[in-house]
């Protein structure tokens, strides 16, 4: 996890990104606090780039990526943001190279791991549930609990929406192309479990569907580019989630396009990843001790509900029914009343008057604000209990439209008075790939 944040008014755009990565299994994550996730996008042209979620894109650091996209660009141009935007994603595939047939099929297995995972784990708490109810349990109760977790599992998935059919790969190239690797994992996952012909069929339609549906794996990535097109006069942004390659197709979703003109309220303010801490900064209460106090309003009207239900228990059938669906009614109504009202005292008197407020800064407040954003939620996680998977480091940057990409705040890993040929490779074309530079 990570935290980042981009601040936009008509004239400027900050963006901030922490130095913590996690890299491995979600579960038992491993953190570094010394990555860098901020980069120029072109050399020449008022355009960065922020990555989050995971630190690797099939096998390979974002950093490279993006390093060898902007050596490919080179002094190329595009009229919007979103245009910039859509050639990275189109250079992901164009780079074949970079990502073999084995790597995407790594990739495969990995997330198909993830999810079967799941149901296993839900096969065995189903057992474990009867068990403890003293029934004796037969091969044949245990393959119908395989079959009902499998076929859950399947049809939430199947209710999923679905993806644009140029942002991901086809089913039926998945199945022909990767069977081995779906019988192999579902062999390892759920060893000598009963289970039919036709549950094993869910279990591939399952599969393949992860990779056709709006759900993206906890080894998913984001990317935000942001700045300034050629034919662009305010900042604009595109945040891009992406879940890797299979079969030569990328699976991708456009999550916002967001640019700050006269239509807009001429600010805004946009975290990406862990963003708990900024939006409580912005709304003036964090999202969960909103729901908290939704969901004790709920169960307080609930309680209240099922009193009057003793109350009228006496009263005609047709009659009791009638009235408890109008409490119900009532109730929910309510409730509603309530998340509205709190969402527009929120915007009133929290949220509008820091977006005003933005809309009017100068570029190096801009880049102080976003610097403290992402420094305060670096310090709640320091002082919690939870993992610390915000910290380091903050490289901060601001881009405008005369004075392109400018570093406030930049690491490095070496020191630049030892390294002063770093800024005269920086600007010289050249045809190879990689790049010497660190982080820019």
């Amino acid at each position: 996890m990570t935290v980042e944040v981009a601040i936009m008014n008509q004239s400027a755009i900050a963006l901030a990104a922490d130095s913590a990565v996690t890299i491995g299994d979600p579960r038992n994550p491993k953190i570094f606090n010394s990555v860098n996730k901020l980069f120029t996008l072109s050399k020449y042209e008022p355009v960065g780039i922020m990555v989050f979620g995971n630190a690797r894109f099939m096998n390979m650091p974002w950093e490279t990526i993006v390093k060898l996209y902007r050596n490919e660009l080179q002094e190329t141009k595009f009229p919007s943001i979103r245009e910039y935007a859509e050639d990275f994603v189109k250079f992901l595939t164009r780079r074949n190279r970079l990502f073999t047939d084995d790597i995407q099929s790594e990739t495969i297995e990995r997330v198909l791991s993830f999810c079967y995972d799941q149901v296993l784990r839900d096969i065995i708490s189903s057992v474990g549930n009867s068990s403890k109810e003293g029934q004796e349990l037969s091969p044949n109760d245990i393959k119908a609990i395989v079959t009902h977790e499998v076929e859950k599992h399947a049809a939430a998935v199947r209710e999923l929406p679905d993806l644009p059919r140029d942002n991901c790969p086809r089913p039926s190239v998945l199945k022909k192309s990767y069977g081995a690797v779906f019988d192999q994992v579902r062999e390892l996952i759920f060893e000598q479990l009963p289970m039919s012909a036709s549950t094993e069929k869910k279990l591939i339609e399952l599969g393949v569907n992860l990779w056709s549906k709006d759900w993206f794996s906890p080894f998913h990535s984001g990317v935000v580019v942001a700045g300034f097109g050629e034919n662009e006069v305010f900042p604009g942004l595109t945040e891009i989630l992406l879940d890797g390659i299979a079969a030569n197709v990328l699976k991708f979703k456009v999550a916002r396009n967001l640019v700050v003109d006269h239509s807009t309220l001429g600010a805004a303010i946009v975290p990406f990843a862990d963003t708990d801490v900024i939006r409580g900064f912005m709304d003036g209460i964090s999202y969960d001790v909103a729901e908290h106090i939704a969901d004790f309003l709920k169960d307080l009207l609930g309680e209240y509900h099922n009193k009057i239900g003793e109350q009228i228990a006496h009263k005609k059938d047709s009659e009791a029914k009638k009235l408890e669906t109008t409490f119900a009614t009532i109730t929910e109504g309510q409730l509603e009343r309530f998340r509205k009202s709190l969402q527009e005292i929120s915007q009133k008197k929290h949220s509008a008057n820091i977006i005003n407020a933005v809309s009017i800064l100068p570029k190096d407040e801009l880049a102080s604000m976003a610097e403290a954003l992402v420094n305060l939620t670096s310090f709640k996680k320091r002082i919690s209990f939870d993992k610390e998977t915000v910290g380091g480091p903050i490289d901060v940057a601001v881009i405008s439209k005369g004075d392109g990409l400018v570093w406030i705040r930049r690491k490095h890993y070496f020191d630049k008075d030892l390294n002063h040929h770093f800024l005269a490779n920086y600007y010289r074309d050249r045809s190879n790939d990689g790049g010497s530079e660190n982080g820019s």
